[in-house]
């Protein structure tokens, strides 16, 4: 009587082929359905918050810095359509926290987020393009209030942000596509809400946005 192991040599001696074993739950397809569970979590608040059009799988925005000044640099990120930058901004339902571990946001403060947002940008049913704005500076070690170089910096600001309509069209924007923009205070020493609300009166002036104060984004379009 031959045993199990005897009966499968005689099979694959018989066939020429070898049979591979089944091994169930490799790391790797756990990690593919966690992936798949986080994009259906993704996609059920993004509908609930009032985005009717599905982002992409690879939703992540394309980065490009663009400077028609001395001391300063306009860094965009660039999304395909508004969902994909509504999915990117409200983030994971699992974040990571500075002293290790993880922190599951629950669904309800997602949509919340994701129903300001919609409020601020309105509909979604053209799919349109979605650049995030930020002019920082070029060089570190400025503080508020810093003597050196304040009126050349001053200069190169205001000449930075009355260049970025045509930073937005040398990265491909088209008219019609959302601007954003989260103004703060970002040199060191520098109040981040003071600074923002300064910045934002400056954006208002030179850009025309909006600031909506639920969400601290500025909001615009890009003109023809």
């Amino acid at each position: 009587m031959r045993t199990y192991k005897e009966f499968l040599d005689l099979i694959e001696s018989s066939t020429g082929e070898r049979h591979r074993a089944v091994r169930h739950g490799p790391k790797a397809e756990r990690q593919l359905r966690n992936n798949q569970r986080r994009n259906n979590a993704d996609r059920a608040a993004l509908k609930k918050g009032g985005f009717s059009r599905r982002s992409h799988k690879d939703y992540y925005g394309t980065e490009s810095e663009v400077s028609s000044s001395k001391h300063h640099a306009t860094e965009i990120e660039s999304f395909k359509n508004q969902s994909d930058f509504a999915r990117d901004t409200v983030g994971a339902k699992a974040i990571r926290k500075r002293e290790g571990g993880t922190k599951v946001r629950p669904t309800s403060e997602r949509v919340l987020q994701l129903r300001k947002l919609r409020r601020q940008m309105g509909g979604d049913r053209t799919a349109r393009g979605v650049h995030d704005v930020q002019i920082k500076s070029k060089e570190k070690g400025y503080v508020k209030n810093d003597p050196r170089d304040q009126m050349s910096r001053g200069r190169s600001f205001k000449k930075e942000t009355s260049e970025v309509p045509n930073a937005l069209k040398k990265v491909g924007a088209r008219p019609g596509d959302h601007v954003i923009s989260k103004p703060e205070g970002v040199m060191q020493g520098e109040d981040k809400k003071k600074g923002g609300e300064k910045r934002a009166q400056i954006y208002k002036k030179t850009l025309g946005g909006k600031l909506d104060r639920r969400t601290g984004l500025m909001t615009g379009r890009v003109k023809g």
